[in-house]
C-alpha cells in the first residue's frame, strides 16, 4: 500500500510538471511601474514574449504584485485587430492606453484601480483629430468594470464619431490680417450653452493652444489652465452619443465631473459679457432676417469678414428634411461693423464658419 502511494505521489508531480506553464524563455521591451493606490504600494510590469501567442499579433504581458497579489494578464495589452494597447503612466495613475493603428487621428487613456484584488476601470478619456483637422476630447464613463482580458476593454473603445458636434469651423491661412486675432470655434451645444475653443492667432490654432469658453446669451465663463473633455452618453433611442457636461482636469492630475447644472451655476456667477467672435469662411454668405431660408434679405458676408455670434438656434425645419437625423444644423445671429451701413444684425447658415 506505501509502496503505491509513493507510485502515485511521483505520478501526480510528473503530470504536474508537464502541464505547468512555461515561463517566458525570451523577455523583451521590459517595462517596471509602481504607484500607490488606496495606500497600498503595487507594482506592474510589462514585458513581450516571443513565445506568446493567441489573440494579439503582438501580445505584451503585464503583471501586477503587491503584499497580497501576484497576476499576470497574457490578454490584454498589445496589438489587437485595428488598436495599439498599452500600459502607460497617466497623470501618476496606471493607465491603458490605446490608439488606432489604421488612422493614427484618436488616443484613448482608460485608467485603473484595483478594488478587491482586481484590475477595474470606468471613464475613458479619448483626443481626437477630427476630418477638419481641429483637436477635440471627450470622455465617456459605464458602471465599474473588472477587467480580465480584452474583452473586458471593448466597452472602452469608442468607436462613435463625434464629427456631426464638433464640424463647425476650419480655418485656413487665408489673411495675413487675421493671422495674430483671436478667434472663437464652435465645439458643441447643449440647451442654451454654447461651447466654443478659443485660439489666439492661427499659429495657436495649428498647435492646438485653446482656451475653453462656455457663453448663454449674456456670460461667458473661461476654463483656464485645466484639460477639458465632454462627457458624452450614448441615447437609447438613437444610438448616437450626446453631451451631458464636463470632465474636468487640473493641474494636479484630479477630474471633476460638472454636469449641465453645475456649468450653468458657474455661468451664472461669472461676471464676463459674452463676447465671441470667428469670421467667415465661405466666400460669399447670404444674410437673413431670422434662421430661415425663407427669410433673405439683399446683403451679404465674405470670407474673412469678422463678426460677433450673438446668439445660435437648431434649425428644427431643417432637421425634419436630412437622412443623418445625427447631424447638428445650426443658425448663427452674428452683428458685422460694416463701413458703409454701421452695425448689421443677421443670421447666416451652419456652413459660413467652414469652406468644406
Amino acid at each position: 500500500m506505501f509502496k503505491k502511494s509513493i507510485i502515485l505521489i511521483i505520478c501526480i508531480t510528473i503530470c504536474n510538471i508537464c502541464y505547468a506553464e512555461t515561463p517566458c524563455l525570451n523577455k523583451t521591451e521590459i517595462k517596471n511601474y509602481s504607484f500607490n493606490i488606496h495606500s497600498k504600494a503595487y507594482h506592474f510590469t510589462t514585458y513581450r514574449c516571443d513565445d506568446e501567442n493567441g489573440e494579439f499579433l503582438k501580445p505584451t504581458i503585464l503583471e501586477v504584485k503587491s503584499d497580497d497579489m501576484d497576476y499576470q494578464f497574457k490578454n490584454l495589452i498589445g496589438l489587437f485587430e485595428e488598436l495599439d494597447i498599452k500600459f502607460v503612466n497617466w497623470m501618476n495613475k496606471p493607465t491603458f492606453f490605446y490608439t488606432g493603428t489604421r488612422t493614427h487621428n484618436t488616443e484613448a487613456y482608460i485608467p485603473i484601480t484595483i478594488l478587491d484584488s482586481h484590475l477595474t476601470a470606468d471613464c475613458v478619456y479619448v483626443r481626437r483629430r477630427l476630418i477638419n483637422l481641429m483637436k477635440t476630447q471627450y470622455s465617456y464613463c459605464i458602471n465599474r468594470q473588472t477587467l480580465n482580458r480584452v474583452d473586458d476593454l471593448y466597452k472602452f473603445f469608442i468607436y462613435f464619431s463625434p464629427e456631426s458636434i464638433n464640424s463647425y469651423a476650419y480655418f485656413p491661412h487665408t489673411d495675413e490680417s487675421l493671422a495674430y486675432r483671436d478667434f472663437d470655434v464652435l465645439v458643441a451645444k447643449v440647451g442654451d450653452i454654447n461651447f466654443y475653443q478659443r485660439y489666439q492667432s492661427i499659429k495657436d490654432y495649428d498647435l492646438d493652444k485653446y482656451t475653453v469658453i462656455m457663453a448663454n446669451k449674456d456670460k461667458q465663463y473661461h476654463f483656464n489652465n485645466v484639460e477639458v473633455f465632454q462627457r458624452m452618453v450614448n441615447s437609447n433611442s438613437l444610438q448616437f452619443p450626446y453631451m451631458i457636461g464636463l470632465d474636468i482636469l487640473d493641474s494636479s492630475g484630479h477630474f471633476t465631473f460638472y454636469d449641465m447644472k453645475k456649468l450653468s451655476a458657474l455661468l451664472d456667477k461669472s461676471t464676463k459679457k459674452r463676447d465671441i467672435h470667428s469670421y467667415i469662411q465661405l466666400a460669399k454668405v447670404q444674410l437673413y432676417e431670422q434662421p430661415d431660408f425663407q427669410h433673405p434679405i439683399d446683403n451679404y458676408l465674405k470670407r474673412n469678414d469678422f463678426v460677433k455670434i450673438l446668439d445660435i438656434e437648431r434649425d428644427e425645419n431643417k432637421m425634419e428634411e436630412i437622412e443623418d437625423k445625427n447631424k447638428e444644423l445650426l443658425w448663427f445671429k452674428v452683428s458685422y461693423q460694416s463701413k458703409k451701413n454701421g452695425e448689421i444684425i443677421n443670421w447666416v447658415p451652419w456652413n459660413s464658419f467652414r469652406d468644406w
